[in-house]
């Protein structure tokens, strides 16, 4: 055994030594273990050998003086911080086999000029080259689809980049500070640019964004070029966002080619008092016109359809708004800090007839209003309610809704809903909700872990009680759930691989085709130890009606519903058993098994 390592099960653990300059790491090992090397500034040069598979978070955190590392052909991951504050390496080769390179793998370090990725890398996390302050050029490979947060942010020396046809959005802060930046090229494939994507590029002068793109965050091109020099007062790229408005006058009409008004377009616009916006735009990003202290009046187009959170937040001289008749999506306190609302809202305050922006009663039983079409986002948000019913014609739920209803133990979602949003009902601990399946949309984290879910598509339904929050992006099993939900195929039900949810759907679907029927007599005693389980009666009959279940599962499935005190279920099973099994089978059952 090498007495500089320590080694175990081909996992490099700690190197031991503190004196030597440049490292060789032994042949047989696969692993390059956590903190292996933290701190070790001695070292200026390693050697990794083939058959090292992955180098593990904070690695070689921290190892200062190192200016080489050469690494494998065999390696596959880089894990997080993995090379955090390496400040003295200036270059290095990515072996092709890398598939992904976690969060801050290589942050700070200072030196770093170059570094050549592989054509296979389809995953960088985020912050992966933030404050490499001497990087020069960086090529991204095909394959990448998202550059995520703060990932090259502070790179001061970075130039020009070209972005691959794969990549779809930008988060936020990716290329922040980057003072250097003078050209980037925006594929055809982007979709969203970022909060701060490229705040402080203050060379950045140029730039097309294509008419893909359907949102740009708030300041992503703040403090650069673009939005503080030019003759127009109003910044609007891509197709139709406006990003900025300029202008000190007080009274301002856009024109007809903006379609997107974006987040803190206008904001703290102190001179503007009346506002147009033209037929043709359709949506309004959140915090639009933020502290626009002089801002009285705003005239809205009917071509409206989606207003984010706050947009009029302290706008405190506001008179009149008039919100168009064809919105779909709402967000939370749209007039938040003006004289249009007040700070209770122990009544419902409707808008339009149709429109339900907040409520903060204390009723346990609510329902909502005939002829409500959308429910803002966070309009329920903290209510004592208990019970609530939703209108038939209800359209969309918002953000949050029901956010922080802790008591909220039952809801039905109206076949007419399309969209739920983002946490709609995160805060409900023990909720049960009957959904129809013609809900286009669900936000991530919707439902909270624990809720009871039946969805309901006319003709079948089936509940699950979801293990994970619905849809958190973290969560296989969820994602594929409500995939299949949408299109319920064959293929979509295969990929779900959670049986908990798996059972409900299968039982539904048995009559459907094999795939469904087979998965049922395949897990039959499961499927009947779910039905005990949950004390469901109607679950248990349809699941017995198959006439699937064999003498000895049942005989494991009435000890199992003895187990958990379910009498009502156990009597159901030993009738079955006597029906089924004859009356000896069911004289030793009672034997066994006293009532």
């Amino acid at each position: 055994m090498n007495a500089e390592f320590q080694i175990e099960n081909g996992v490099l653990l700690k190197y031991l030594s503190e004196d030597a300059e440049d490292v060789i790491i032994p042949d047989g090992v696969s692993e390059v273990g956590e903190y292996a090397f933290a701190g070790h500034e001695e070292i200026k040069s390693v050697t990794v050998p083939e058959g090292v598979m992955r180098i593990s978070q904070n690695a070689f955190w921290g190892c200062s003086s190192m200016m080489r590392i050469t690494l494998p052909s065999t390696l596959i991951v880089i894990s997080r911080f993995a090379f955090w504050d390496c400040g003295s390496l200036e270059e290095l080769t990515v072996p092709e086999n890398v598939r992904s390179i976690g969060g801050s793998a290589f942050r700070g370090c200072d030196m770093l000029r170059r570094i050549d990725l592989p054509k296979k890398l389809e995953r960088i996390g985020e912050s992966c080259f933030s404050d490499c302050v001497c990087l020069k050029e960086v090529e991204l490979p095909e394959g990448i689809t998202s550059l995520r947060r703060r990932v090259f942010s502070d790179c001061r020396s970075l130039k020009s980049i070209r972005l691959p046809d794969t990549v779809t959005s930008l988060d936020d802060y990716v290329f922040e500070s980057c003072v250097s930046l003078e050209n980037v090229q925006l594929p055809e494939s982007l979709l969203s640019i970022g909060r701060h994507c490229f705040y402080g590029c203050v060379k950045l002068k140029e730039i097309t964004v294509p008419d893909s793109v359907i949102s740009i965050g708030s300041s992503a091109f703040y403090n650069t070029a673009l939005t503080e020099s030019g003759d127009s007062d109003l910044v609007i790229l891509g197709r139709g966002i406006l990003v900025l408005c300029r202008s000190r006058e007080s009274s301002v009409t856009l024109p007809p080619e903006v379609r997107v008004i974006g987040e803190r377009a206008f904001a703290y616009c102190d001179e503007l008092e009346e506002l147009t916006v033209s037929e043709g735009t359709a949506e309004i990003c959140s915090n639009a016109f933020e502290r626009c202290r002089s801002l009285k009046r705003v005239k809205l187009p009917q071509s409206l359809r989606s207003i984010g959170d706050r947009i009029f937040e302290d706008c405190v001289s506001l008179e009149s708004v008039t919100l168009p008749d064809g919105l779909v999506r709402i967000g939370s306190d749209i007039f938040y800090g003006t004289p249009l609302v007040t700070d209770t809202a122990a009544e419902p305050m409707i808008v339009n007839g149709k429109y339900l922006l907040r409520y903060t009663g204390e009723t346990e039983e609510l329902t909502v209003a005939d002829g409500i079409t959308v429910i803002a986002g966070g309009a329920f948000s903290g209510s004592r309610a208990v019970n609530i019913t939703l209108p038939e014609g209800l359209k969309t739920v918002g953000t949050g809704a029901f956010k922080w209803c802790r008591d909220l133990s039952c809801v039905n979602i109206p076949a007419s809903v399309t969209g739920i949003g983002d946490e709609a009902f995160i805060s409900s601990d023990a909720l049960s909700a009957h959904i129809y399946k013609g809900i286009r949309m669900v936000g991530e984290q919707a439902f909270r872990s624990g809720s009871s879910l039946t969805f309901d598509g006319g003709s079948v339904q089936f509940t699950v009680i979801l293990k994970n929050d619905l849809i958190d992006p973290r969560s296989t099993a969820e994602l594929e759930l409500w995939k299949f939900v949408q299109r319920e195929d064959e293929g979509s039900f295969l990929a779900i691989e959670e049986q908990d949810y798996m059972l409900p759907a299968a039982i539904s679907l048995f009559e459907r085709s094999e795939i469904y029927s087979g998965y049922v007599r395949e897990h039959i005693r499961e499927a009947v130890c779910l039905a005990v389980d949950r004390a469901d009666d109607k679950l248990l009959e349809r699941v017995l009606s198959f006439d699937i279940l064999d003498a000895s599962v049942c005989e494991e499935c009435i000890g199992y519903a003895i187990g958990l005190d379910r009498l009502e279920q156990q009597v159901t099973l030993m009738r079955y058993s006597q029906e089924n099994f004859g009356t000896d089978r069911d004289r030793q059952l009672r034997e066994r098994f006293t009532l």
